[in-house]
């Protein structure tokens, strides 16, 4: 009789709604008056919408009570979860290091310093040619302008020797006119 007592009171549990519960889950038609009250944006009513009463299911009635019902044997069973990838040692899955995740950029940063250094050596080894080449072409202009120097020194020397010899000569020629006239 006690054990009759207590089924009847569990079951009017189940029956009676908690305060929680929505309206529409004790009275769906209520929540479908309600609906059609509301106005939308455009300010006129819903049409007409049908659907299914709602009625509170037996799992729900389960969940209420706290019996969890056990899955039926026909429905399949769930698939299987993948294993984690990159797991850590605390056995959750893990990101890449920020440096594996950069490593791309830093490498490509790397190279284009390793080719930034080689283009500077080059740069600074066609400069020390250039300098060795005007070096070398200095040299032979230094050398051309000498010799240039020493054959105009030459000629002037030449020229003032026998600037001197055509005033001897024409001392010479004066003195000579002038006794030839002392002779006439």
């Amino acid at each position: 009789m006690q054990l009759g007592v207590a089924a009847c009171f569990v079951l009017a549990l189940v029956a009676v709604p908690t305060v929680s519960a929505d309206a529409s889950e004790i009275a769906p038609h209520k929540k479908l008056r309600r609906h059609k009250q509301h106005r939308h944006h455009h300010g006129r009513p819903h049409s007409k919408v049908k659907t299914a009463p709602r009625t509170p299911s037996a799992e729900r009635h389960a969940a209420m009570v706290g019996v969890v019902p056990s899955a039926p044997p026909s429905q399949a069973p769930l698939p299987q979860v993948p294993a984690a990838v990159n797991v850590g040692l605390n056995g959750y899955p893990e990101l890449p290091a920020v440096s594996a995740m950069l490593g791309s950029a830093s490498q490509t940063m790397q190279s284009i310093s390793a080719e930034a250094h080689v283009l500077q050596a080059r740069v600074v080894q066609t400069q020390m040619e250039n300098e060795a080449k005007m070096a070398r072409q200095k040299a032979v202009f230094e050398q051309k302008l000498k010799s240039q120097e020493d054959r105009s020194r030459a000629v002037v020397a030449a020229n003032q020797r026998l600037s001197s010899e055509i005033a001897a000569i024409q001392a010479n020629i004066s003195a000579l006119q002038h006794r030839a006239q002392e002779v006439q």
